[in-house]
């Protein structure tokens, strides 16, 4: 059934890429191939977040409407501006935002808007059979500095985020995006300075999505990659400040990851968890009973027993079962509540004996979850390096659509939560070796066998002196999908709520 669903997404996204290009060459003469269009020096074109633009990717030309895009309070969305220097080199290019009005006087100040440019790395081995060799569009990089774009070296996108506040009025916001850059002229020495301005136009809906989302989250952030990658010193103010920076990244995309980037156990973990935002975390473990003990203890008095989980054994095979049924039954008789997760589908060996299954997406089972769903266990899933496609991934030579549809699915499939293993794993694996080894992600994305970018949604800025996380494509499409798993929780909510107070039984 996942199977079927999932093939079908995936040829139903292609049709719609396939027509919406189609339209385009037809109805707007795609700017760059026409020939009035290359006189100018600097073309300038629109794409949804949900396509990947490539260096000779045709764009939708922006037309006197400009752009208009659709939010909910407390929500993120993104759009891109493609832009492509053609015939002389174009320098000095700024980008200014405007405030967005909207009624009654409300405002969005354009500090809530932000700018990246869209970075490019090269994919050498693809990842599976849809994937090409070449340069694919995926790490974020912040823009503020004017910058130069070459002739005719293909599309630049900028990638911009409306960071829609939780308090404010529903309604149309009004406003503009200003473009200005010199050019060279190709007929004399003089170089001209042109200024172009967007409009912008955001409809924020009456909605408010929620601080604390409904679905589980379960993503890892490797800390020691981190301090590596940014050449710090562990245990050091310097490195303990990165950790956090890497955490509330995380956090803001409503992705909490896994481990604190404190001791949850320390009085320095209220400033995580008392957070509505950190809504999941993965409990501390001791094999010594009178220190996990005491790890229970603290953390369930300070009411963050229910956002935890204990996630000790990775994967197991049947001959670990039995260490499995052992570390269920040592939890529970020191914390009754706390919920033991396994990577692992239902399996009637360990019936009774998980509180939290997280089967590989490959291995999900609609009815063995429902079975278990109605015992009140939870029912999670994960991917690591597979399935590929037709399953949507999180790789970097896979659609748009592929990094997204997941959570979709999650609702579909009632699926409580997701995992994955890293968002930082960028030291390459040596597999004949059986260890990690240093490597440059944003020259060699592929730092784990078979897979290009899986195990890592992150770059480490120091690449682009950035002192923290850059994020990705990818991560920002995970993102819109949570938050679009998390409208239709509140839909199917509001739909049970609805179906209380109007009981059609009692008219039939």
């Amino acid at each position: 059934l996942v199977n079927h669903a999932v093939e079908h997404a995936h040829q139903h996204g292609f049709a719609m890429l396939l027509m919406h290009f189609i339209v385009v060459c037809a109805m707007t003469c795609i700017p760059w191939l026409c020939s009035s269009a290359i006189r100018e020096p600097l073309l300038i074109g629109y794409a949804s977040s949900m396509i990947k633009v490539f260096r000779d990717s045709p764009v939708q030309p922006i037309g006197d409407a400009g752009i208009h895009i659709y939010s909910g309070r407390n929500e993120w969305e993104a759009f891109q501006i493609v832009l492509r220097a053609q015939g002389a080199v174009v320098r000095n290019i700024s980008i200014r935002v405007s405030d967005l009005h909207g009624p009654h006087g409300a405002m969005i100040p354009s500090e809530h808007i932000e700018i990246c440019r869209v970075g490019y790395v090269y994919i050498r081995q693809p990842s599976h059979r849809i994937g090409h060799q070449g340069w694919y569009p995926d790490p974020l990089i912040p823009q503020s500095a004017p910058f130069t774009l070459p002739a005719n070296v293909g599309n630049q996108p900028l990638w911009f985020t409306v960071k829609v506040p939780k308090g404010i009025i529903a309604g149309d916001y009004r406003g503009f995006i200003e473009l200005s850059w010199s050019a060279d002229s190709n007929t004399s020495s003089t170089v001209k300075r042109i200024t172009r301005r967007i409009p912008l136009r955001l409809t924020v809906w009456d909605i408010t999505l929620p601080d604390a989302y409904h679905t589980g989250s379960a993503f890892g952030l490797w800390y020691d990659e981190v301090r590596i990658a940014h050449g710090l010193k562990a245990g050091t103010s310097e490195e303990k400040a990165m950790r956090e920076k890497y955490y509330w990244f995380l956090v803001e995309r409503h992705l909490p990851p896994r481990n604190l980037p404190v001791n949850p156990a320390s009085e320095g973990a209220e400033r995580f968890l008392n957070d509505p935002r950190v809504y999941n975390f993965a409990l501390p473990f001791s094999r010594n009973r009178e220190e996990f003990a005491r790890l229970m203890e603290y953390i369930k008095s300070k009411g963050w027993l229910q956002k935890g989980y204990l996630y000790v054994i990775d994967e197991p095979s049947p001959q670990d079962y039995p260490r499995c049924r052992e570390t269920y039954q040592y939890i529970k008789s020191i914390e009754p509540q706390a919920k033991f997760l396994l990577t692992e589908p239902p399996t009637p060996e360990l019936y009774g004996y998980v509180d939290i299954w997280c089967p590989n997406l490959a291995a999900f089972d609609e009815q063995h979850a429902r079975e278990r769903q109605a015992l009140g266990e939870q029912v999670w899933w994960y991917t690591c390096i597979g399935p590929k496609y037709p399953y949507p991934t999180y790789l970097i030579d896979d659609d748009g659509i592929s990094h997204r549809i997941l959570q979709w699915m999650q609702a579909v499939y009632n699926v409580q939560g997701n995992l994955y293993w890293s968002t930082t794993c960028w030291r390459r694996w040596n597999s004949k070796l059986q260890r990690r080894e240093p490597n440059d992600v944003w020259e060699n994305p592929m730092a784990f066998p078979g897979g290009n970018g899986d195990g890592f949604l992150l770059y480490p800025g120091s690449k682009v002196g950035i002192d923290g996380p850059i994020s990705s494509i990818r991560l920002e499409l995970i993102r819109d999908g949570t938050e679009d798993c998390e409208y239709l929780w509140l839909l199917r909510h509001e739909i049970d709520e609805l179906a209380k107070r109007f009981d059609l039984t009692k008219h039939i």
